[in-house]
């Protein structure tokens, strides 16, 4: 839960400490779970990142503190007290706000119990609760011993004065009984240090370019427990953290001086633990992080003998020469443990891959190839094909494997594909041939089927099309479709075939707009569509002229005639051959559309009137749908019985409404009213 900020602190709700006073709710809500106890400290609210009620009751011989978001809206949190913690036999002499780190306010009670001071402190966290800073508590018991007097303004400067350390660090166990037990709130500064070592010098401490500081604990035969705190900003709560804990001759310089066991620790990079011998690191090492670790062994400073390096992928465990691989190191799975059944090895000389290698998952072969210098060189095979690598690229005849077992057999040279490349099924028929040029399709493109016809046929520039596009059934010679393409679009004649070589669509397209005549037809050969579109130089794309439908033994369907995409005229016919929708338009520009019912007889006439000037490309035409209804219009029953009737002039009614009727001829509209104008409601 977000927590709000309040506006006021401390709210006081008149009321003395150690006195019962009941608070009285409003009639309608329940009283707060305080009301009727005697508090022990005015109600607490205020802080920064929490709006909940911190609420101290007396009980017998102890104080109880609780928290309670009571009066927050939020319905995520219970809206019930927690408990806080308990103080035994004990007043509460204040409570109050700190920031001692960058994880978040910290809430302190000072208590007072016989004489004497307590002082603790506690988080609130996201998720709505409140938690003891147990690793704040040794400063602040320390803070008790030391002062016999206190109160929130000698708290909270003596916690200013501390060296700054992120409270919410926590730590692995590290498996040394002398860094297990370390506080690291406690010990001896020794001094602050830049990011390369070298020691800051500033007046105020940590200075904005301190990168850690170093801090004594104990002294041992000539040398001190020592602990390095690290600046870490990349964290939720960026901060100082001990990072490396070890027996130190000269604590005051960064590094050089360590001697005996060493840890080293962050939660990005994980746990390193070693030893020392007069600062260089000798003995037994191991690392274990999320997805990295090693072991193994220094002398002198260098990593010698047997050693296992893991990452997530891959462990590898082989001889380490003066910092260097050496000779044949086996693989095995890695870290993230996804493949347990992987083995394999690679061959070092002077720390580089150099030699055999090979890797294998299951037993099967995945990889297999030599190293030179660290680069793959000569013939390998690898999970994506074999061929030739000079100089760690890919370079000469390659058999490439594709995701579903199939293989494509292509020269290589710098890593890419260039000229003929063959491709091969799983039982290695040819069933493409694709030129390349720089690892783009370049020239004849061809594909084959099973029997070994060739079924495809095209032509491409630099990864596009370009010219025809040819597609055939499966004998290999009749042609199923042929299409033209221009710089990667479909652009010329566009034909598609029947299987005995008749045509089912011709069209033309230009930049893959469809222009011009296009007509389609029945497996008989019976024309079936008819539409003509607009030339791509238009500005109006889309239908220009007569568009054309027809049943399958030839008789018309439909029938319109298009103005740049805008219909100028509706005829359609009945099945059985007779019209149902007419245009007409006269050379005095009339307009007329005319419906028909099946039986012949007319349902509606309507009669316009003029167009509207439409100009493309510079050049003026008439555009019926600009026509004005004009004259009477009517439609019919099919008797022939009027069933409405109106005149229009210049598109507007001449009458207040139509003259309607029923199926008998009597009128309904006009009715005794008049017109009444129908009112309309939304379907539901």
């Amino acid at each position: 839960m977000k927590a709000v900020k309040l506006l006021f602190g401390i709210l006081l709700l008149n009321m003395v400490i150690g006195v019962s006073t009941a608070i009285a709710a409003p009639d309608d809500t329940a009283p707060p779970f305080y009301a009727g106890k005697t508090l022990a400290h005015p109600i607490i609210s205020g802080a920064r990142d929490s709006s909940a009620l911190l609420v101290f009751i007396q009980e017998n011989q102890v104080v109880k503190g609780y928290y309670c978001f009571c009066s927050e809206e939020d319905h995520s949190v219970d809206h019930l007290p927690h408990l806080l913690g308990t103080f035994p036999d004990s007043t509460i002499e204040s409570v109050f706000y700190a920031d001692v780190d960058q994880a978040g306010q910290i809430t302190l009670v000072l208590s007072k119990s016989h004489g004497k001071f307590a002082l603790r402190g506690w988080r609130y966290i996201e998720n709505g609760s409140y938690i003891p800073v147990l690793s704040l508590q040794p400063v602040l018991d320390k803070l008790v011993r030391e002062n016999k007097d206190l109160n929130s303004t000698l708290v909270k400067r003596a916690l200013g004065k501390l060296p700054p350390y992120d409270y919410s660090a926590q730590y692995p166990k590290f498996d040394n009984h002398d860094f297990d037990n370390i506080d690291f709130t406690q010990g001896n500064v020794v001094g602050w240090y830049l990011d390369d070592g070298t020691p800051s010098h500033a007046a105020k401490q940590p200075a904005d370019n301190v990168y850690a500081y170093k801090k004594t604990f104990a002294e041992k035969d000539g040398l001190f427990l020592t602990v390095t705190f690290r600046r870490v900003e990349d964290s939720a709560t960026p901060g100082f953290r001990a990072t490396a804990i070890s027996w130190q001759a000269d604590p005051t310089k960064f590094s050089g001086s360590e001697n005996g066991p060493y840890v080293y620790y962050s939660a990005q990079y994980g746990l390193v633990k070693g030893f020392f011998l007069h600062g260089v690191p000798d003995g037994k090492w191991t690392t274990v992080g999320e997805n990295f670790g090693s072991s193994g062994s220094y002398i002198a400073g260098q990593q010698q003998g047997q050693w296992t390096i893991s990452d997530g992928q891959e462990t590898a465990t082989g001889l380490m020469k003066d910092d260097e691989r050496e000779g044949r190191w086996e693989i095995t799975d890695g870290m993230d443990g996804n493949t347990p059944e992987l083995g394999g090895f690679d061959t070092y000389l002077n720390g580089q891959r150099h030699g055999p290698s090979e890797r294998r998952l299951a037993g099967v072969l995945r990889s297999k190839g030599d190293y030179v210098d660290d680069q793959p060189e000569g013939m390998w095979i690898t999970e994506n094909g074999e061929g030739p690598f000079v100089k760690g690229v890919a370079n000469g005849m390659w058999k490439l494997k594709t995701a579903d077992g199939e293989i494509q057999q292509v020269e290589l040279i710098a890593g890419v594909k260039q000229g003929e490349l063959r491709w091969s099924d799983k039982q290695g028929r040819l069933t493409q041939i694709i030129h390349y040029k720089d690892n783009l399709p370049h020239g004849l493109y061809q594909k084959f089927n099973a029997a070994g016809k060739m079924v495809y046929q095209a032509d491409y520039v630099m990864g596009k099309l370009e010219g025809r596009e040819i597609e055939y059934y499966d004998d290999g010679t009749t042609v199923r479709a042929d299409r033209g393409y221009r710089n990667g679009e479909l652009d010329g004649l566009n034909i598609y075939n029947f299987p005995d070589g008749k045509p089912k669509s011709i069209s033309t397209l230009d930049h893959g707009y469809e222009v011009g005549l296009m007509q389609e037809f029945t497996a008989t050969g019976v024309k079936i569509t008819e539409r003509n579109y607009c030339p791509l130089s238009m500005s109006g794309r889309g239908y220009c002229g007569k568009q054309q439908t027809f049943n399958p033994d030839g008789t018309p369907l439909t029938e319109a005639d298009y103005l740049f995409n805008r219909q100028q005229t509706n005829n359609t016919w009945y099945a059985n051959g007779q019209r149902q929708d007419e245009t007409r338009i006269g050379t005095d520009d009339s307009y007329t559309q005319i419906s028909y019912y099946p039986n012949g007889q007319m349902q509606c006439i309507s009669r316009a009137q003029g167009f509207k000037p439409l100009v493309v490309d510079g050049k003026e035409y008439k555009d019926y749908q600009g026509a004005l209804r004009q004259g009477e219009s009517a439609c019919y029953y099919p008797d022939g019985k009027v069933k409405s009737s109106g005149v229009w002039k210049d598109g507007r009614l001449t009458t207040g409404c139509e003259t309607r009727f029923d199926e008998n001829g009597k009128q309904t509209a006009p009715g005794p009213k008049g017109c009444v104008i129908p009112k309309w409601e939304y379907e539901r």
